[in-house]
């Protein structure tokens, strides 16, 4: 299935989208994440793992108003982080680089 890549931030419930925009600000901008990642489809943020809750409420709202989105998460043993991979099908990858990346603070990693 193509789902067209057009964010609705209508679709987070109204109380909820004032804190989603300051989680995602904190999570990718302000420097929460410790390692940055490209991969195929998008890319994968490393996380401390005291992050985690804080980052599956973001993929929860998230999913309403991006539904074109693919998250997975990998927590493996013994790690002191987990990591987000955040893509999607054809075109989403280019977004983010437009987009998403240049904002970030990946030049500090």
């Amino acid at each position: 299935m193509n789902i067209p890549i057009v964010c609705d931030l209508d679709a987070i419930p109204s109380e909820e989208r004032a804190a989603h925009e300051a989680r995602a600000k904190r999570l990718f901008y302000d420097g929460t994440f410790t390692d940055l990642r490209e991969v195929d489809s998008g890319y994968e943020f490393a996380f401390p793992l005291d992050e985690l809750l804080n980052v599956a409420t973001y993929i929860k709202n998230e999913r309403l108003c991006c539904p074109f989105w693919d998250f997975r998460l990998t927590l493996a043993p013994n790690e002191q982080v987990f990591w987000l991979h955040l893509g999607g099908a054809d075109g989403v990858k280019a977004m983010m680089q437009q987009e998403i990346i240049p904002q970030t603070r990946q030049s500090d990693i």
